[in-house]
Parts: structure tokens; C-alpha cells; sequence
């Protein structure tokens, strides 16, 4: 009995290594690559949808009185666009 408690067991180390392998496999196929979300193309499709149909709906021009819009950058941390007022006109067809 003591001859078996200290011997290796063949097959069941292989076994574990194939199992290791395969779990391996999965985990480069799975985490290898940028991680992304399946939603993230559908949300980026649409959002270029509405800002088109706006665009082609409507034109963009600063508020009554005002001859332009004011695209001086704020400085920070980082180069921000100021706040700005705009007009939404709707175009004739």
C-alpha cells in the first residue's frame, strides 16, 4: 500500500494536463485582443443616425444677435471647447 501512495499516477496527470490545455486555449482565445462590448458598434450606429438626421434636418446657426459662435479653447488640465449658446432652425423643403 505504502508503494502506491508515492507512486505517480499517470493517468490521471495526464488527464489534468489535458484538461489544463484546454482550459488555456480558451482563456487566449477568449481574453486575447482588445475587450470590447457587443453593443458598442450598435450604440456608436446609432448615435451617428440622430446627429445625421439633425444635421440634415436642421440647420445650426448661433443665437439672434450674435454674428458667430466663440471657438476660443478654455485651458486647464486639458484644452476645453468654451460653452456656446446655438439656434436650431428648421430647414424648408
Amino acid at each position: 500500500m505504502r508503494e502506491r501512495e508515492y507512486s505517480l499516477y499517470h493517468d490521471c496527470f495526464h488527464r489534468h494536463m489535458a484538461t489544463m490545455k484546454e482550459m488555456m486555449t480558451w482563456m487566449t482565445l477568449t481574453f486575447a485582443g482588445k475587450r470590447s462590448c457587443f453593443g458598442e458598434q450598435l450604440a456608436r450606429q446609432k448615435t451617428f443616425l440622430f446627429l445625421v438626421s439633425l444635421l440634415q434636418n436642421f440647420y445650426i446657426k448661433p443665437p439672434e444677435g450674435q454674428d458667430g459662435i466663440d471657438v476660443d479653447e478654455v485651458w486647464g488640465a486639458t484644452y476645453t471647447p468654451s460653452a456656446y449658446k446655438v439656434r436650431m432652425v428648421v430647414r424648408d423643403e
